[in-house]
């Protein structure tokens, strides 16, 4: 199955772009399967300056678990008010010494915000939390002595969505629990797991792009077979229109091997046979 990347290539073309030189007033609003909204506006008259607002789900719990370190250090200095509706906003001056990196930081806003709780939950014992990742679904994490609990409720509103999503489900098995009493599944994280940095980035990345990658791989799953279903009913059309036209051959055979008629002075038709 295929792995969805962890940043956000709209946004890293749409600011790129304007790094690499491009000087025109622009608007862009990207929404993501997880809810994720992100609006590129640039303003006439100041076209090196980039405005990227971005909205998250459950901002004020993203804060209270770490979500504000990470604005107080990776971004520090961007940040903006942002604009009605969204949760956050940061400036981008293309024309600074630095705008590679700053480029870096804004294409990974997403998982380094919405990653914080879970890098927190992580790195700190005894954290729990529970997070509304979507409007009916939430993320639930407790902590044990041996390991941090993830749980992920999942809900979906076709019947078809859900059972797709069990058996996409069934690949988690030797290293996550599904759950018996509803849709959804648990994830135990293991201090051998988080041992290094970088196998902790991992984990973090995986757990915030878990629902998306289930998402994705659903409508990957529906695209598949409403193709297959075109591709039978077309095959069977060209055996219907096939015999149509052995049909219609066999007609005029038939009519050509039938004796000839014949009609007499007085206008009386015979067959000779």
């Amino acid at each position: 199955m295929l792995r969805l990347d962890s940043y956000s290539s709209v946004l890293e073309e749409a600011i790129g772009s304007r790094i690499d030189g491009k000087r025109e007033a622009a608007e862009l609003t990207v929404s993501e399967f997880d809810t994720t909204r992100f609006k590129v506006s640039v303003q006439p008259g100041s076209e090196h300056l980039v405005l990227v607002n971005v909205d998250l789900p459950s901002w004020d719990v993203l804060l209270e678990f770490g979500a504000q370190e990470v604005l107080d250090t990776t971004y520090k200095g961007l940040t903006r008010p942002p604009d009605p509706g969204y949760s956050v906003a940061f400036e981008i001056d293309c024309d600074a010494a630095n705008k590679s990196e700053v480029l870096q930081s804004i294409i990974y806003v997403k998982k380094n915000l919405l990653g914080a709780p879970f890098r927190t939950a992580l790195t700190t014992p005894s954290t729990s939390f529970v997070l509304p990742w979507r409007p009916d679904e939430t993320v639930t994490c407790t902590s044990t002595p041996q390991s941090t609990i993830f749980n992920f409720d999942l809900n979906f509103c076709e019947a078809a969505d859900a059972s797709i999503c069990k058996i996409i489900l069934q690949q988690f098995a030797g290293i996550a629990s599904i759950n018996k009493t509803g849709l959804g599944i648990t994830f135990s994280i293991f201090p051998r797991h988080v041992a290094t940095p970088e196998k902790l980035d991992k984990v973090v990345e995986a757990l915030v792009g878990f629902r998306n990658y289930l998402l994705y791989h659903i409508k990957a799953a529906k695209t598949n077979m409403h193709i297959r279903m075109r591709r039978k009913v077309f095959d069977w059309l060209q055996v219907l229109n096939r015999a149509q036209l052995l049909d219609a051959s066999s007609a005029t055979t038939s009519s050509k091997d039938a004796a000839p008629k014949k009609k007499t002075i007085s206008g009386r038709t015979f067959v000779r046979k």
